[in-house]
């Protein structure tokens, strides 16, 4: 991963974070429908949870045409492997054994 994908990602990181710690705080959804405590510390749970999973490399799945695809949210990827995280949710995707057996 290059220093400029790094720092695009750790950026997009800290807005979820914010956003999640922003809805906690206020005390509502999405919706803008209050929550009680209990469902605020779970949806905060939660969005820890998500992050640090997507942190996590992950080989890419492949099509029956060989296309990769992310194992989080099913993006075709680019087949050269120019980057290594998916560009639609941020999973950071692991090309080391580049096994295209793997399908979706």
């Amino acid at each position: 991963m290059t220093n400029e994908e790094w720092n695009e990602f750790d950026y997009e990181l800290r807005l979820v974070v914010a956003q999640g710690t922003m809805l906690y705080i206020a005390g509502c959804d999405f919706k803008n429908e209050p929550l009680s405590v209990a469902e605020r510390m779970r949806n905060s749970a939660k969005i820890v949870f998500e992050l640090i999973h997507k942190r996590l490399p992950q080989e890419p799945k492949y099509t029956n045409d060989k296309i990769p695809v992310c194992p989080s949210c099913k993006r075709k990827l680019k087949r050269d492997h120019s980057y290594s995280f998916c560009p639609k949710c941020g999973q950071y995707i692991d090309w080391g054994s580049k096994n295209e057996n793997s399908s979706v």
